[in-house]
């Protein structure tokens, strides 16, 4: 089960009568503590202290030294994880890396399947059309399909541990790769351009420091 968002319990709640609101409230409230609870789990046990973090990101990179499908997930695969993918895609062949596949796929299906507007411009300026992008929905065979799979933030873990639970061994948040960040890249949907703008940057920057140490992991390889 996927877990509303705030505007999402909002939007039930004006629905709702008193005897439903009152129904709803402890639900909310779960909601508020799991994703405290996965947020805490993060920064005690993964990612966010500096050791977590370096020795997380040095899995990814050796993980990804005998991968060849690698996925980017979402929530809808409309904004950030069909970004990654094309970006990762465009990375790979300047650098002459022909060693690894990319897709993206989102944990619901969207009623509009394509990018946004705003995504679709913000994507301009690093070179990435998605005008002609549509959104996938994440299956069990696609899961299944990747060696390494990448997620964009704490929703994203909770929908993927509950949905896809048999793959946590092959899941990293891509921030992991932009040290000193937080540790997600929020989803820009239905913001303005320059939140796009913030976003696509940070993803792009976590890409390329992930490729920067695959590089430097297969050059030792070699030599």
């Amino acid at each position: 089960m996927c877990v509303p968002t705030l505007s999402e319990f909002l939007t039930r709640v004006r629905s709702k009568s008193l005897t439903d609101l009152i129904r709803l409230a402890p639900q909310h409230a779960w909601t508020v503590l799991n994703r405290r609870a996965i947020a805490a789990y993060y920064w005690n046990d993964l990612h966010v202290t500096p050791f977590a973090r370096t020795r997380r990101r040095h899995d990814a990179v050796q993980q990804l030294r005998s991968s060849q499908e690698v996925l980017f997930l979402c929530h809808g695969n409309i904004c950030r994880s069909p970004f990654a993918e094309r970006y990762a895609r465009k990375e790979l062949s300047s650098r002459g890396i022909n060693t690894l596949n990319v897709s993206s796929a989102g944990f619901v299906d969207m009623n509009n399947p394509r990018s946004p507007r705003n995504a679709q411009s913000a994507a301009e300026a690093f070179d990435i059309d998605l005008t002609d992008h549509r959104s996938v929905k994440a299956t069990d065979a696609i899961i299944e399909a990747a060696d390494l799979i990448f997620l964009m933030d704490y929703r994203n873990y909770h929908n993927f541990t509950t949905h896809f639970p048999q793959a946590i061994d092959r899941m990293f948040l891509l921030r992991i790769f932009e040290p000193g960040s937080t540790m997600q890249l929020p989803d820009p949907n239905g913001n303005s351009s320059s939140v796009f703008d913030t976003v696509y940057a940070d993803i792009a920057a976590c890409i390329r420091s992930l490729i920067d140490e695959y590089e430097s992991v297969i050059s030792k390889d070699l030599t």
